[in-house]
């Protein structure tokens, strides 16, 4: 037996034991998220050159090569997955704050249209006994629930708010975060592809790296050379090679937006769905809340301000006696309704006549429950009914990204992920 057999038997068994290591690696690393599975590429070796010009045996083999461990790397299933990811996380993130928006003006026929009612129902009872003190300290009690049920419901919807914005802090963050663990495994792949090595480890990390940045902000990648990557936002560079560049929280009244430290960003994602949130949903549930309270302050003042109380002095009195009535609310937003300060059991005016019997402009008050187009009780519903729908439709889009998510994962799976019995057969061939 030759040197020349023995070295190509080396060489086969340094191949097979290669391989056997790569299938070991990757039954091992058969459940660690993103793993890709590997598997070594060989070539025959390059063979023994003959002497020119004389016939013989020359240009004979000289066994195997290990050429590298390849990645088993479906790109088009990243991308895929990568946009999925990015549609289910807004759909989930959206669903989240529409959930708890959802439920600021309570459960019908609880909260604040039950309270509305009780306020309507409450000068209804006076309009029957307009002196009876009990009566009109509901009317008075009735009024405060329902300002307190509305201002309640503005301050949910500004911790709600607040609640949002602080989570986009932290997101930003976390995207920050990503983006220079990127940059420095950009600098650690480059390194060893120019040296020759096969740095699938570190590309799997990079593309765990890169799903999340994919959910976070609907970033994009793009290939660059010595297999580096740059990530993308919207038309917006984040990541370029080795070099980042920082996003922040921008924070306008209750609005929370992202941008770069140097320029506007157009983020989509997990933070696109909350900047829309608290800068479009949010402050248009409040507005709808505010045109509840302005239309009820509005109305019910108008009757109160045209009647007399208790206190007014009696028909027939010189000089006779006007309306004393003034306004019954205060404030003209959700956050600012209030029964007027000051305001006395003795002070609320249910006559039309000044009379201490006549109950008609409680009548007229109990009747804005029906009057008007729309009434106070069709705006809140009408508030209520949009909120509900918002989080309905929000829970229905966060299912059905959900499901094409699911898809895309299990698409992938079948591309880059494990199947152990293919690597136990590797295993015991090699």
């Amino acid at each position: 037996m030759s040197f020349s057999t023995l070295n190509i038997g080396a060489s086969s068994l340094y191949a097979a034991q290669r391989a056997a290591e790569v299938a070991a690696h990757n039954v091992a690393n058969a459940n660690t998220p993103g793993f890709t599975k590997q598997r070594l590429e060989t070539t025959s070796a390059v063979p023994t050159p003959g002497s020119p010009g004389v016939r013989g045996d020359g240009m004979r083999g000289t066994g195997v090569t290990v050429v590298a461990i390849s990645r088993l790397r479906d790109v088009l299933a990243d991308l895929s997955y990568r946009a999925e990811a990015s549609t289910s996380a807004a759909a989930d993130a959206r669903s989240s704050v529409m959930s708890r928006a959802e439920v600021v003006l309570g459960q019908y026929p609880n909260g604040a249209s039950a309270s509305l009612d009780s306020f309507f129902a409450s000068w209804d009872r006076l309009s029957l006994t307009p002196q009876d003190p009990a009566a009109r300290a509901n009317v008075l009690d009735a009024g405060r629930q329902i300002a307190a049920a509305l201002g309640s419901a503005a301050g949910q919807l500004d911790q709600l708010s607040a609640d949002v914005g602080a989570r986009m802090q932290a997101s930003v963050d976390e995207v920050n975060g990503l983006a220079g663990h990127v940059a420095t495994l950009n600098q650690a792949i480059s390194d060893a592809v120019t040296g020759g090595q096969s740095p699938n480890d570190l590309l799997d990390q990079r593309d765990v790296a890169l799903d999340r940045l994919a959910a976070l902000t609907g970033g994009s990648v793009r290939a660059g050379a010595n297999s580096q990557v740059d990530v993308y936002v919207g038309n917006s560079v984040l990541v370029a090679g080795v070099t980042t560049r920082p996003m922040t929280v921008t924070h306008t009244g209750a609005s929370f937006g992202v941008a770069f430290a140097d320029g506007p960003a157009v983020v989509g994602g997990e933070l696109g769905a909350q900047a829309r949130a608290v800068s479009v949903d949010l402050p248009e549930f409040g507005r709808q809340l505010d045109e509840v309270a302005a239309q009820l302050a509005s109305t019910v003042n108008a009757v109160h301000a045209s009647a007399y109380s208790l206190d007014s002095p009696p028909p027939g009195t010189v000089p006779p006696p006007t309306p004393d009535g003034g306004d019954f609310f205060t404030g003209t937003t959700a956050r600012s309704l209030q029964v007027r300060a000051g305001l006395t059991e003795k002070g609320i005016a249910v006559s039309v006549s000044g009379e201490r019997t006549d109950g008609n402009a409680a009548l007229t008050m109990s009747a804005l429950r029906t009057s008007g187009s729309p009434t106070v009780g069709d705006l809140l519903r009408g508030a209520g009914s949009r909120m509900g729908a918002a989080a309905a439709n929000a829970a229905r889009d966060s299912a059905s990204a959900q499901s094409g998510l699911s898809g895309a994962d299990q698409r992938r799976s079948s591309a880059d992920g494990v199947n152990v019995d293919e690597e136990m057969v590797d295993l015991v061939k090699y």
